[in-house]
């Protein structure tokens, strides 16, 4: 099967590498600006909202130095 080498070269330049030292998460009421407060699909309103935290580091694979 044939590579894309296009579609191959964009890809490679969007990648980031990160180590991730830590995740967790918690449940908290939706925050009224970033947060859906509705869902269309339950037709309710919605109380809580799952947020996940990434703790970690970043390589200067996107962001390399000058």
């Amino acid at each position: 099967m044939p590579i894309n080498n296009q579609y191959d070269s964009v890809c490679e330049k969007n990648l980031i590498k990160i180590t991730i030292f830590s995740i967790d998460s918690y449940i908290t009421k939706p925050d009224l600006i970033l947060d859906e407060t509705y869902s269309k699909f339950r037709k309710a309103n919605i109380n809580q909202a799952t947020v996940i935290r990434v703790f970690g580091s970043t390589d200067d694979v996107l962001f390399p130095k000058i």
